[in-house]
């Protein structure tokens, strides 16, 4: 249900905002290409922890994802602004 005090949401996908994820680079040469060579098991909070090796200089390091609900993709945007996730 909407309130009066929530802003309008966009209705198609040619209007809605835009957000960039920055990939995670190297910390030794800031490198963005990578080989995840193993991801280790969730943790308590939802967390994944995947461990990596640099292409350009070999450093290895951790990538950390944190928690996050997984949403279904589809060609429209509902008119509540979310898309639901199938539970099948």
């Amino acid at each position: 249900m909407r309130t009066t005090d929530e802003p309008d949401r966009p209705t198609t996908w040619s209007t809605v905002p835009t957000v960039f994820v920055v990939r995670p680079a190297c910390p030794f040469c800031g490198c963005e290409r990578y080989v995840a060579v193993r991801s280790m098991a969730t943790e308590s909070d939802g967390s994944k922890t995947l461990r990596c090796v640099c292409r350009r200089c070999s450093g290895r390091f951790l990538v950390v994802t944190e928690p996050g609900e997984r949403e279904e993709f589809s060609d429209d945007v509902p008119e509540n602004g979310k898309t639901s996730t199938s539970t099948s």
